[in-house]
């Protein structure tokens, strides 16, 4: 009876220990899941040289565009100012005014596909108040530039192009584009800048008449179609 009452003992031990890996089996997953919107947020104005830093305080000579993402154009120059000249027979060609800051523009591209993308500008014809008198066919002149972008840092970028510009009135140019649709191309905040004075205007000979002119300059950033 002894050695019967041990075996009933050790058959109910086994049974138990092996229903607890059973029990154990029926609640071991766990759910885990994300979603994703896309990144609307304003970008602020960053360091051109470095786009991975915040832009410098008080910049005056560059102005916040407020464009939201996630493609932006963020920053662009507050203004050329060419200050005063004399009334030229010949041909001239007049430099800005040197600014404190170098002056800028700024594209952030946050989106996640191969899309690139093109900034552009155009212009009117520099006019005096009224449109009394014109500037025809004066030429606006913006240098090639330096180009940064954040990933980079402080280095020098692949797959960035940055043309200088001749610009007529009511005409489109392309200043600062990506090269090509890979991934990392242009994503984040990437930069162009020059010295203020490196901007020029030609004016044509017999062209100038005395009084103060201005010209309103456009800027446009497009997405680039998938390659």
């Amino acid at each position: 009876m002894r050695k019967l009452i041990i075996s009933c003992t050790i058959l109910v031990s086994a049974s138990v220990v092996f229903l607890l890996p059973s029990d154990a089996a029926a609640v071991d997953r766990t759910a885990s899941d994300i979603s994703f919107t896309e990144d609307r947020d304003q970008t602020s104005p960053k360091d051109p040289t470095d786009p991975s830093k915040a832009g410098p305080a008080g910049d005056t000579d560059n102005q916040a565009t407020g464009n939201a993402g996630p493609l932006s154009l963020d920053v662009v120059p507050t203004a050329f100012d060419f200050g005063q000249a004399k009334v030229a027979v010949k041909e001239q060609i007049y430099q800005a005014e040197a600014t404190t800051n170098l002056q800028y523009l700024q594209v952030t591209d946050k989106r996640t596909d191969k899309n690139g993308w093109t900034l552009t500008v155009e212009r009117d014809e520099f006019h005096t108040q009224g449109d009394t008198a014109r500037l025809t066919g004066s030429t606006l002149i913006l240098p090639s530039g330096t180009v940064k972008n954040e990933l980079t840092e402080g280095g020098d970028p692949d797959g960035l192009v940055t043309s200088p510009v001749e610009m007529i009135a009511d005409t489109s140019y392309t200043v600062f584009s990506t090269a090509s649709n890979s991934a990392a191309v242009g994503k984040l905040s990437s930069t162009k800048y020059w010295a203020g004075s490196a901007i020029q205007l030609k004016v044509p000979a017999m062209t100038a008449k005395a009084g103060g002119y201005t010209a309103t300059i456009n800027w446009t950033l497009a997405a680039t179609t998938s390659r």
